[in-house]
């Protein structure tokens, strides 16, 4: 964490208490993703805080613009809406899983539209803090995995959301080696209790 954080409690901790009071209950489907992705406490409290709803296609292209997480053939799986404005804004849709393959990546697509939405909850200098951890650890990711081109691609010629892209992609999908830093571990274990559910076999 930054030296000038308000304290050494996690950050999800700190911001959490009394920010979320008016935020509904998780429907079924997304309360069990939430236990499948093995969310901690406070990760519940932020997901909860989207309000996360399942969309068909037409409605999900029609939300989530330039602000979507797809694949390489062009398909949107789901987006955080949260990027600017009013946290209270914040909404988390995702593509309903109406086959097979739609439903293989659902973990993957709502871990990382969640994470966009811890990383939109953080204080600017844990922000700064987390871009500068996450841009170490892309490096270190080899140059021919497919994580590169996929954040490239989300950023959407922005330089400003490349922190972010980096963050949401590496915690949903990437296992961290040794050498990256044990903080960044430590800030998405403030979020899942076990990240490796998440992570390309």
């Amino acid at each position: 964490m930054s030296e000038d954080a308000e304290s050494d409690e996690p950050f999800l901790s700190r911001i959490l208490p009394g920010v979320f009071p008016d935020a509904p209950e998780m429907t079924a489907d997304f309360t069990e993703l939430a236990d499948r992705m093995t969310l901690t406490a406070e990760g519940r409290d932020v997901l909860a805080s989207t309000q996360p709803r399942f969309v068909d296609a037409e409605e999900l292209d029609d939300l989530c613009g330039s602000n979507s997480h797809g694949v390489d053939d062009g398909t949107i799986l789901g987006c955080f809406t949260g990027f600017s404005g009013s946290r209270a804004q914040d909404r988390i849709v995702i593509l309903e899983p109406t086959d097979e393959w739609v439903a293989q990546s659902l973990l993957a697509t709502t871990a990382h539209e969640l994470l966009h939405a811890v990383y939109a909850h953080m204080p600017e200098d844990e922000q700064a803090r987390v871009a500068d951890l996450v841009a170490a650890a892309t490096a270190r990711v080899p140059a021919d995995d497919p994580v590169h081109e996929q954040i490239a691609a989300s950023m959407g010629g922005e330089e400003q959301n490349l922190a972010t892209e980096q963050f949401a992609y590496l915690g949903s999908q990437v296992a961290l080696d040794a050498n990256h830093d044990a903080e960044l571990e430590q800030i998405y274990a403030q979020t899942f209790e076990d990240r490796s559910v998440l992570l390309r076999r």
